[in-house]
C-alpha cells in the first residue's frame, strides 16, 4: 500500500503537465487561426477556391481555380505551376459564384458548362 502512495504523486505531476501542454497547444491553434486571416484553418470565406482538378499524366494536372476577380486554368506539375488561361468575364464569374462548391465535381463538367455558355 505504501508503494502505491509513492507512485501517486509522480502520476499527478505528469497528468498536470500533460493537461498544461494540451491547453497551450489549443491556445496556440486559436491564436494562429485568429491572426492568419480568413481561409486559414477552415474559418471564414476562402479567397481561393479549387473548383476542379483533372490528371493529365504522372504528377501532371490541370486545375480550375477561382480567385477574386478571375477564374484561372492552371497547369500543375511536380516542378511548377503555369497559368494556361485567365477568365475575367463578369457573367462567367457570377455563374461560378452561384454554383455551390462540389468536392467531387468533374473538370469536364465545369469546362462543358463554361463552353456551353459561350455558344448560347
Amino acid at each position: 500500500m505504501n508503494g502505491d502512495a509513492g507512485l501517486l504523486l509522480p502520476l499527478i505531476k505528469i497528468s498536470g503537465a500533460l493537461v498544461l501542454v494540451v491547453a497551450l497547444l489549443l491556445l496556440a491553434l486559436r491564436a494562429l487561426r485568429r491572426w492568419s486571416g480568413p481561409g486559414v484553418g477552415g474559418d471564414g470565406p476562402a479567397a481561393i477556391r479549387l473548383l476542379a482538378t483533372r490528371p493529365l499524366g504522372p504528377k501532371k494536372f490541370i486545375s480550375l481555380v477561382r480567385v477574386p476577380g478571375a477564374l484561372l486554368v492552371l497547369g500543375v506539375s511536380a516542378d511548377q505551376i503555369r497559368s494556361l488561361a485567365q477568365i475575367d468575364d463578369p457573367d462567367v464569374l457570377a455563374e461560378i459564384d452561384r454554383t455551390p462548391p462540389a468536392g467531387n465535381a468533374r473538370f469536364g463538367d465545369h469546362l462543358a458548362r463554361l463552353t456551353r455558355r459561350g455558344t448560347d
